[in-house]
């Protein structure tokens, strides 16, 4: 009867500890920093669309951290500082981190075959001067495309560091040949393409655009031989004088210019006291969503004002950000 009792104490005693461990859709990390008794850091999914930031807390050097994930990922640590630190997470993982208040670069995380492969590198390129850092990054994701860890340096030497270089661009193609269905990859694949919208030499993307009256507008219609684009808002210290310019430019190549113009104001009745002269002249259009608005992204349109001259082929010839570039261009090319 004893034997009987005791293998089911010991049985329980499994269950409940295997219990408390994460499972195949969780993580805990465990961390310790030496010299720093107290204070918060943050830490955020690489993966998470919404840019969500967790806070964790040090107590006496040391802290504990528990998420839940649905594929293989990685966090970011952000120190007060600013500096960021990268940590591969598995499901299942019962991860380490040590490191010294003095010396946080030199940090070290334990609990899989990733992270040892990141302290490595981190290791060997201790004291590298930046090229050589960013040679040996590249060099590290081309011997290994499959790894998290290679993510992980991509992101930090290429992504953070310019999105649209030859070397990102190239290295993303590297990357998405041998994980396809990475989400923060295919993120990036479509950041990168943001970036070429609105690029001179490229064909304007399709734009659902409507005015007040219900007009359809289309930046592509053959009726004029060129398509003055500007966009702006009410708000901005120039607005007004843009508009204004760009009424002088629709009114002086009525034949030959198709302008349109699209606000970012959110409160419409503005934009639309200031425009109603021009409904002649320039197809106005604004729908109240900001810089959410799905013509704005389209452009890749990333400062005010900004203006989009496209000829005939609905190639964008020229772009710029300022009244006098927008007037001096239209000149040099609408003839």
């Amino acid at each position: 009867m004893r034997n009987w009792c005791y293998i089911s104490i010991l049985a329980c005693t499994c269950l409940i500890a295997t219990g408390c461990g994460p499972d195949s859709h969780s993580f805990r990390l465990n961390g310790s920093i030496k010299g720093m008794n107290g204070g918060d850091l943050y830490i955020f999914n690489l993966d998470d669309e919404n840019g969500r930031l967790d806070t964790i807390h040090i107590k006496d050097g040391e802290f504990r951290y528990a998420g839940t994930i649905s594929q293989p990922t990685i966090y970011t640590i952000v120190f007060p500082n600013a500096l960021e630190q990268d940590v591969i997470v598995q499901g299942g993982d019962q991860l380490t981190y040590k490191a010294k208040a003095n010396d946080l670069r030199n940090f070290e995380v334990g609990g899989n075959e990733e992270n040892d492969i990141l302290n490595t590198f981190r290791r060997e390129t201790n004291g590298m001067n930046k090229d050589k850092e960013r040679a040996a990054a590249k060099d590290f994701i081309n011997m290994h495309p499959e790894s998290l860890a290679a993510v992980a340096i991509f992101s930090r030497y290429f992504v953070n560091d310019d999105l649209g270089s030859q070397d990102c661009k190239t290295l993303l193609k590297t990357l998405m040949k041998s994980q396809p269905k990475n989400t923060y990859l295919m993120k990036i694949s479509g950041e990168q393409k943001k970036l070429q919208t609105g690029k001179t030499g490229t064909e304007v993307p399709q734009l659902t655009l409507e005015t007040k009256k219900g007009k359809k507008v289309d930046v592509k219609d053959k009726s004029k031989p060129w398509t003055l684009v500007f966009v702006w808002a009410t708000w901005l210290n120039n607005g007004y004088e843009f508009l204004n310019t760009a009424r002088t430019i629709a009114r002086e190549n009525e034949d030959k210019l198709h302008c349109v113009g699209i606000s970012l104001d959110s409160q419409i009745f503005q934009w639309e006291n200031v425009t109603k002269p021009d409904s002649l002249i320039i197809d106005h259009c604004c729908d109240g969503m900001g810089w959410e608005s799905k013509p704005v992204q389209k452009l890749g349109v990333t400062t005010l004002p900004m203006f989009y001259l496209i000829d005939s082929k609905h190639k964008i010839v020229v772009s710029g950000t300022t009244q006098e570039e927008m007037r001096d261009e239209v000149r040099k090319k609408v003839k």
